[in-house]
């Protein structure tokens, strides 16, 4: 076989069941319809504004005017919060696909999935893709379009830094993106960037700051024993004898000086 039809072969493979990564920029590179405008699609909830937390279901309805589109699939992406499948759909980064090509039936088809808030509030953008095929595996003959909407999300929660992570959450600044749970954090730069809460003078945890540590890396070394002995330059000669050679020595000037003694103490003989 040769290159280029194995090529084509892989490229189809892939989109029928499913692409992810064009639920805000579209399917140009794949489906290059030859009737601008004959598909539609509409990206739908029960209702717009819900609370922190609460899941509700989401429909994208891909309808095309040619009659020679059979078959539909779709690309979902969420702002934030989460998207859920249905049985016949798929989770795949963070986005909603199809598993394999959805017949369409009078020129439509629904799809049904669903959307969890975050907890904190604001209003959050949902993006929806849906093409329509012939069912040919080339790129020609397809057409897509695509839908937003826009959901609010009402709490006592905030996220006033963006950083998709809200005060009731845990994050311990919300005015700086750079800091909540689960960021990278850098040690001994007086910021608690993940807000673990820990000291961030003591990367080892074991209760010693760095600058007493023998080693800040292991939690079983703690801090270094102190030097109480003085520095060689203002020490005495006598100080800075070793102990041991200091003890040798004064045995060595005594033991002639007892046993001189003894000789003196002793009787004269006649």
């Amino acid at each position: 076989m040769q290159p280029l039809a194995l090529a084509l072969l892989a490229t189809t493979s892939a989109s029928e069941e499913g692409i992810v990564g064009h639920a805000w920029g579209g399917c140009s590179d794949c489906h290059k319809g030859d009737v601008p405008g004959s598909v539609s699609v509409t990206l739908a909830a029960e209702k717009t504004t819900l609370s922190g937390g609460e899941t509700i279901p989401l429909t994208l309805t891909v309808s095309s005017t040619e009659t020679d589109h059979i078959q539909a699939g779709l690309d979902v992406g969420a702002q934030d919060g989460r998207l859920a499948p249905s049985a016949t759909l798929l989770f795949r980064d963070y986005e909603i696909t199809h598993q394999y090509p959805h017949p369409m039936t009078d020129g439509s088809i629904v799809f049904e999935l669903s959307w969890t808030a975050p907890l904190y509030a604001g209003a959050f953008t949902l993006s929806g893709v849906g093409n329509a095929v012939d069912g040919q595996s080339t790129a020609t003959g397809d057409t897509w379009g695509r839908d937003e909407l826009v959901l609010a999300v009402i709490s006592d929660c905030s996220d006033a830094d963006g950083d998709r992570v809200g005060d009731c959450e845990g994050d311990c600044d919300d005015t700086d993106a750079a800091i909540y749970p689960g960021a990278e954090d850098t040690w001994y730069d007086g910021i608690d960037s993940d807000c673990a809460g820990d000291n961030d003078n003591d990367a080892d945890g074991d209760g010693v700051v760095v600058s007493e540590d023998c080693d800040d890396t292991d939690s079983t070394v703690g801090a270094c024993p102190g030097d109480s002995a003085e520095s060689e330059d203002s020490a005495s000669p006598q100080d800075t004898v070793a102990p041991e050679r200091a003890c040798r020595g004064s045995a060595a000037v005594l033991l002639p000086l007892l046993l001189l003694g003894l000789r003196r103490r002793q009787p004269r003989h006649r």
